[in-house]
């Protein structure tokens, strides 16, 4: 009888690896499709990537994330056309951005165990999110363009859309989270 639980538990854990690596491939699916719709505005385009990293965020853990967004970033750079545009390679001004999401991830899946499943707990939490994404761009793009010009073209005119996603996106994840909760 042990031998069969011993067999049956590595079954479960290798079930759940083969259920990992599928969530990190739908995840960089993800990412891809995200970085395609565009508002192509210089030095960096206005993407739905932000969406998708709340996304995963919310619904992976903080190392299943941080290996998605490393695996996205990392097909990129190896040549994988994943990036805004269906390009590849280094992106001298969306680096800061990249290493953003890199850490928005994990962060987002740590702060949502402290707030409400709710519109504004799940808003806080992108808004923090963002904030870090926000945070490592406009860092690394002072030190290509200057400060007065990053602060202009990497953070306030994302701020609109940046707001609006957050707010639809929260809106519709905690209405879609509340009504599965409610029917279980």
């Amino acid at each position: 009888m042990k031998n069969t639980h011993y067999k049956l538990s590595t079954n479960s854990f290798v079930a759940g690896r083969y259920a990992d690596a599928l969530k990190v491939f739908l995840g960089v699916v993800l990412l891809f499709a995200s970085s395609q719709i565009l508002i192509p505005i210089k030095p960096v385009a206005i993407t739905m990537q932000t969406v998708a990293i709340s996304l995963i965020g919310l619904t992976y853990s903080p190392r299943l994330g941080f290996v998605t967004v490393l695996s996205f970033i990392s097909a990129g750079l190896l040549g994988v056309p994943v990036f805004y545009g269906f390009t590849s390679g280094i992106k001298l001004y969306t680096i800061g951005y990249l290493f953003g999401f890199l850490l928005a991830v994990p962060l987002i899946a740590i702060v949502k165990e402290r707030f409400s499943k709710k519109f504004l707990g799940i808003a806080f939490t992108c808004l923090i999110g963002h904030i870090v994404i926000y945070f490592f761009g406009i860092t690394w793009l002072s030190f290509v363009i200057g400060w007065k010009q990053a602060l202009y073209s990497g953070l306030i005119i994302y701020i609109p859309s940046g707001l609006a996603k957050i707010i639809i996106f929260s809106y519709c994840f905690s209405f879609i989270n509340n009504k599965r909760i409610t029917r279980l």
